[in-house]
């Protein structure tokens, strides 16, 4: 996945802010030291169809949110694709004053999808994101192997990898890889649920025929 870098307020700041206000749905991910109120966000990865941007919050700072990012973030004009917002949205909220608006969360679709198809029934436990890429997108196993294997202990016990500066090109590459397919994970998830809209305008239009 080829990305971009900014952690500078220069050229490249601007550019990507203008980018991503003209953009009608992007997707979105934070990663750091316990992601939440009581955290330490480092990176703040949005992606368009086109261009993954890798935010350096720890390197930035607030003024990150001051300069753009809090705009466009708080834009209902503008979808937001996320995997579980709620910790996302604590962290952005309680630390950078940050108001998420107009979100599409894909463990939230799934879920609902998973109730249906289980004819009521709602699921006993959450899918992580690379669950959901592989059920949902077919991806096979070796296409998220490093996600599951190596970036769940950076979440947790070696989650200050995040902070190291200069940052590795390998754990750069990690934050942006499942980007662009968050954007189209949203995409399946919404045709399927539509299914039972669809369903049910068919019965309709057998009514009275």
């Amino acid at each position: 996945v080829n990305y971009i870098l900014i952690d500078k307020f220069q050229e490249k700041f601007g550019s990507a802010i203008q980018n991503l206000s003209e953009s009608s749905v992007i997707s979105l991910e934070l990663n750091g030291i316990n992601i939440s109120r009581f955290g330490k966000l480092c990176w703040l990865q949005v992606s368009t169809k086109e261009t993954v941007y890798l935010f350096d919050i720890l390197t930035l700072g607030y003024e990150a949110f001051d300069f753009g990012l809090r705009r466009i973030l708080e834009n209902e004009a503008i979808l937001k694709v996320v995997h579980d917002c709620r910790f996302l949205s604590d962290c952005l909220y309680h630390q950078y004053k940050t108001s998420l608006a107009n979100v599409f969360d894909t463990q939230i679709a799934d879920v609902i999808v998973r109730k249906e198809e289980a004819g009521g029934k709602w699921p006993d436990k959450l899918r992580l994101l690379p669950e959901c890429l592989s059920h949902h997108l077919g991806l096979p196993a070796a296409a998220f192997q490093k996600y599951s294997v190596s970036r769940q202990p950076l979440e947790q016990a070696s989650a200050t990898v995040w902070t190291m500066r200069p940052s590795h090109s390998a754990l750069l590459h990690l934050a942006a890889r499942h980007m662009p397919e968050l954007l189209a994970l949203r995409t399946v998830l919404l045709d399927k649920l539509m299914v039972p809209f669809t369903i049910h305008v068919g019965h309709s239009l057998d009514a009275y025929r």
